[in-house]
């Protein structure tokens, strides 16, 4: 009877700990998936607002001035920063959530 009981208790402790487990990886999946949904969201909108410059600075530059020129190209520039800024930032929000993910993971 002992024996069973024993034998019992164990299954159900390691049972448990499989569950524990199961929940912590659960947990840390679902962190990696909102931070890699969160950092495609921001290169997208830097995405559809770099392209939104990029179309005000075609317009600007109608070809008729230096000036028009100087500006579109300006313009430009400032789209490409707005996506290399994003692109960090995405990174790093990728990153915090591997971290934070493999933190859980690790703790269990």
């Amino acid at each position: 009877m002992k024996t069973t009981l024993i034998f019992t208790t164990a299954v159900l402790a390691l049972t448990l700990a499989g569950c524990e487990q199961s929940a912590a990886e659960k947990t840390a999946d679902r962190i990696e998936v909102q931070t890699d949904d969160q950092a495609e969201a921001i290169r997208d909108n830097a995405e559809e607002r770099a392209d939104a410059m990029e179309d005000r600075a075609d317009i600007v530059d109608n070809g008729n001035s230096a000036a028009g020129e100087i500006q579109s190209d300006m313009m430009e520039d400032q789209a490409d920063m707005l996506r290399d800024k994003a692109e960090a930032k995405a990174d790093a929000v990728e990153a915090k959530g591997e971290a934070r993910a493999d933190a859980i993971r690790d703790n269990n």
